[in-house]
């Protein structure tokens, strides 16, 4: 067993019991300096992240290594060495600060170290200070159970290399001293780690933060646990593909919105994801991983699958529905184990949301796809029935006011508490409008096909106000697409001048807090409206 720390500094002899007999005559604790350092320095050279982790001191790029022949031996202090100072101990274990000696060892301490000298009593003998251990040297506990006279000064040696914490634990001791943190002791012997960081600049930071801020929410929506903002995000650590896809996404819309124009950077993380992709698409370990490729998983795994890859499967549903509307397709991803059922009463949001764009995939689905029956058209307005009576009351509005054409408010103000309400509420209107467009019943000859075909297009245009006014008076920015969608849908069935100029001012409004222009869009509109080109020059100028 170690030698005391009370017998040390007083050089007598200490015996092996767990109270040292000396120790027990004088009333004092008998404090044992039984210390080890593990995972203390990097024994290489080439530091790795787990490296930076483990452990605590690394040597420099710079440092000499040393080729030794044979068979090295490190002679420590055995416990016979009653007579051997504090310092001539401390000096002989340096070892124990790389992990080499077996024995639990005080920290080590380098000749240049600082001494202190407390009061001017000759009981008090002179202590180097540890400095390569976090915590208060163990020393300094000991010396607290040391009689001495209260010092008048404290004397201190190469102050200006005192490391900071050794300082402070001296004026624990009842001394004012003044401390110098301007120095690092560490920084001085070794020299500070570079860490392996994901990203390589200050601007790909930038980029990053500017995917979790304003991007993330577009793809998040529905989706409590937030998988794009946080933990893809997190992953993207650890997955250069994944990263680069969160650059190249950002750039793009950064240089947008910023108004720089600047698709460089954009480009080149592009390219840089298409030389990663594609030969990891050949790869099936890659193919399966819950990064980067993902949506190319088979969509009939998705409740098996993780809740990343689930997300994504909803991501990519969403965006299925939007070019089914626009280019009037049917969806053609697989719905199979996408069931709900449709009584449950569940209080969880997202489940209700993603109800919507199952039935929006599978009114594309019927508008658009083989099977155009009667029967089954009564089954989808039926199913959209349950929907809006189950649903939580939480998904009403919690703001509407009527649109009011006579004081220029072309479209009705519908406000939201969330986003998922927001969302749900624009995918059901679309379901309403596709119904209502390809309304079976609708007679395509006789008396009654204009006055039909005119109610059918007043209810079909009172969706696409709906639709627009929840874009504007909401911050869901995805919303203003759905209602773009909308409008392409119906474009020719707005006649009022004064409706179609807010329209445009509506589309405008989108392109700038987008940052994805639609000028073609607005081009059509204006064509199909019958704007004549001194009328489309004026407006484009003003």
């Amino acid at each position: 067993m170690a030698k005391c720390a009370g017998c040390r500094v007083r050089h007598l002899i200490c015996d092996t019991q767990s109270t040292c007999a000396e120790c027990e005559k004088s009333g004092r604790d008998c404090v044992r300096l039984n210390v080890r350092f593990r995972h203390l320095v990097c024994p290489s050279d080439e530091i790795t992240r787990a490296d930076c982790t483990k452990y605590k001191f690394f040597f420099g790029s710079d440092q000499t290594w040393i080729d030794t022949n044979g068979t090295i031996q490190f002679v420590t202090e055995s416990d016979s060495s009653a007579d051997a100072s504090p310092t001539d101990e401390l000096e002989s274990n340096v070892f124990d600060a790389v992990g080499l000696d077996v024995e639990p060892r005080p920290a080590p301490v380098e000749q240049s170290s600082p001494k202190f000298v407390l009061g001017s009593t000759s009981q008090t003998p002179a202590v180097q200070a540890s400095v390569l251990d976090d915590g208060p040297p163990e020393y300094l506990a000991a010396l607290e159970q040391v009689p001495y006279d209260p010092p008048g000064s404290v004397l201190l040696e190469d102050a200006s290399e005192m490391p900071a914490h050794s300082l402070q634990e001296v004026s624990q001791l009842g001394e004012k001293l003044p401390t110098d943190t301007s120095v690092s002791y560490l920084e001085s012997v070794l020299p500070a780690p570079e860490l392996e960081c994901p990203l390589k600049s200050l601007k790909e930071g930038k980029l990053l933060q500017h995917w979790v801020t304003h991007l993330a929410p577009w793809f998040d929506v529905g989706d409590s646990k937030r998988h794009f903002g946080k933990i893809a995000t997190c992953m993207a650590a650890s997955s250069p593909l994944l990263m680069t896809v969160i650059l190249a996404i950002a750039a793009l819309h950064h240089s947008r919105v910023s108004g720089q124009s600047d698709l460089y950077s954009a480009m080149t993380y592009h390219d840089k994801c298409l030389n990663m992709i594609v030969p990891m698409l050949s790869d099936p370990d890659h193919a399966n991983d819950d990064c980067g490729t993902s949506i190319f998983f088979h969509p009939e795994a998705t409740y098996n699958s993780s809740q990343l890859r689930r997300a994504v499967f909803w991501l990519h549903l969403r965006q299925e529905i939007y070019n089914a509307f626009l280019y009037q397709r049917s969806v053609i991803t697989d719905l199979n184990n996408c069931n709900f059922e449709f009584e449950n009463e569940s209080e969880n949001d997202d489940m209700w949301f993603h109800q919507t764009l199952y039935i929006a995939s599978l009114v594309s689905k019927w508008a658009f796809g083989e099977e155009t029956s009667h029967a089954r058209w009564y089954e989808l307005c039926k199913m959209m029935d349950v929907w809006e009576s189950r649903r939580p009351t939480r998904f009403d509005p919690i703001y509407f006011r009527t649109r009011d054409p006579t004081n220029s408010r072309y479209f009705p103000e519908v406000c939201y508490a969330t986003d998922e309400h927001v969302a749900a509420a624009h995918f059901f209107y679309l379901s309403k409008l596709l119904l209502t467009t390809h309304d079976p019943n609708l007679p395509r000859i006789g008396p009654r096909m204009k006055s039909a075909t005119v109610e059918m297009q007043k209810t079909a245009l009172s969706y696409v106000r709906n639709l627009v006014g929840i874009a504007v008076c909401n911050n869901f920015i995805v919303a203003r697409f759905t209602a773009t969608l909308a409008i392409i849908i119906c474009d020719s069935w707005f006649t009022d001048r004064r409706e179609q100029e807010a329209i445009l001012d509506f589309m405008r409004e989108t392109s700038r807090c987008s940052g994805w222009t639609r000028q073609n869009v607005q081009q059509a509109l204006l064509e199909e409206w019958g704007w004549k080109e001194e009328q489309i020059r004026e407006r484009s100028t003003s």
